[in-house]
């Protein structure tokens, strides 16, 4: 990847590329974080009613927690950057 900006000696972000690419890139960016919040809160739902039904051992509940424990992993992350 490309980078659009750079940071100058007193720590801030200087945009060195195209202003519409870096505007796409955010855009694109929000997006992709709320959509692994939306994931990470219907799996929570998912597995609730799963383990409401006694099939928390199931397949299909590993795969969520795993998805969860990846999308908390990268929400860890965003937090940890100040991006969140």
């Amino acid at each position: 990847m490309e980078r659009l900006t750079y940071q100058d000696e007193s720590g801030c972000y200087r945009l060195s590329g195209d202003l519409q690419e870096a505007i796409q890139r955010l855009g694109t960016f929000e997006t992709l974080y709320e959509t692994i919040v939306a994931e990470q809160e219907d799996a929570g739902a998912k597995l609730s009613a799963l383990r409401l039904a006694g099939k928390e051992k199931t397949c299909q509940a590993r795969e969520l927690t795993g998805k969860r424990l990846l999308n908390a992993n990268l929400l860890s992350l965003f937090r940890r950057a100040g991006i969140t």
